[in-house]
């Protein structure tokens, strides 16, 4: 695709498809992919919840509602791929607290005890780079409860089946065609990008 700016206006132009979103400032010479957030709500399948205590509070939260438990041991715990993690929940007089790990290290304790305040992050990690991580968060004095709202994720780099793509490596043959195709690969999955 011919990609220009109009005179006077800096060349910058954001492309989508179904592997992320791209932006360039060169006229189309180069593109580079955005960083892309990905919200897993309490009840998506890649979080796991261990112990009895874990039960479903509709209203509120991000989705329609929050995972809370009031046992003390009781886990949330995922396998993400990112360079940028965030747990989302809500704080509330009486509210619990839990430590956070990841890659199997404890890295915070956050308390949810306070005045009425969310769904927000009460707890984000800045990672190195793109990678799998293991994130767990384990209650430690569940109070009137820890809650689950959402577990947010920002990738930079594409995970496409198995392969990752550094944002250099991706851009440097990509190409958007008419109709926002990306390197000639329009329609179906792509190879299961996530």
């Amino acid at each position: 695709m011919d990609v220009a700016a109009p005179p006077g206006l800096p060349a910058a132009l954001v492309a989508t498809t179904h592997q992320g979103a791209f932006f360039t400032c060169d006229d189309g010479e180069r593109w580079h992919l955005l960083d892309r957030l990905v919200r897993f709500e309490d009840q998506a399948c890649s979080l796991r919840y261990t112990g009895d205590g874990w039960h479903r509070v509709e209203g509120g939260g991000t989705g329609g509602g929050s995972s809370v438990t009031r046992e003390a041991g009781d886990t949330m715990a995922m396998e993400f791929f990112g360079r940028e993690v965030r747990w989302i929940a809500s704080y509330a007089p009486g509210a619990g607290s839990a430590a956070v790990y990841l890659d199997g290290d404890e890295v915070a304790s956050v308390d949810l005890d306070g005045d009425p305040a969310g769904p927000l992050a009460v707890f984000t990690r800045a990672l190195d780079d793109d990678g799998f991580h293991d994130l767990r968060i384990e209650v430690t004095d569940p109070r009137e409860g820890v809650a689950v709202d959402a577990i947010e994720v920002v990738r930079h780099a594409v995970y496409n089946g198995g392969q990752v793509y550094e944002v250099d490596d991706w851009c440097e043959d990509l190409t958007v065609e008419a109709g926002g195709c990306c390197g000639g690969s329009c329609g179906g999955s792509g190879g299961g990008i996530e």
